[in-house]
């Protein structure tokens, strides 16, 4: 995936800590609750180009979501978990592997192999409330 950062958010230039390794894992995990990739503490601003911040405008990856109206006073503070965990709990959406081919298939949390469902966000059902700077089931 070619990722580059939302110039809006980088006033127009490229940072220089931009990683061009692979996306940072969403089961990564740090033992002493920092952000698994620019390593913040909770409630801290997420360093420049971490792959973990959500873009406050849209929810989606601030490095590469493209949002012109980016406005960095609204940055999300890293909250302790993958951005976007916490709403799928919430609105009890679940995926696991699927057992039979490529991707991941719904499921329900009790199944032993379930874990939050981050893409259902993006497929209509919830949408970004950049005031709440959170997702929200759509209306």
């Amino acid at each position: 995936m070619d990722r580059k950062p939302n110039t809006a958010a980088h006033t127009g230039m490229h940072c220089g800590n931009c990683k061009d390794d692979n996306a940072i894992s969403q089961s990564k995990s740090t033992s002493d609750n920092t952000c698994p990739d620019c390593g913040v503490a909770v409630g801290q601003i997420h360093e420049i180009c971490c792959d973990v911040e959500p873009c406050p405008e849209c929810g989606r990856q601030l490095i590469s979501c493209g949002c012109e109206a980016y406005n960095p006073e609204r940055r999300v503070p890293w909250s302790g978990e993958w951005p976007g965990k916490a709403e799928c709990r919430e609105f009890g959406w679940y995926s696991k592997r699927n057992p039979d081919g490529p991707g991941y298939i719904r499921c329900n949390k009790d199944d032993p192999d379930a874990s939050e469902d981050l893409n259902r966000l993006y497929e209509g059902e919830a949408e970004w409330d950049w005031e709440l700077q959170r997702w929200v089931l759509k209306k």
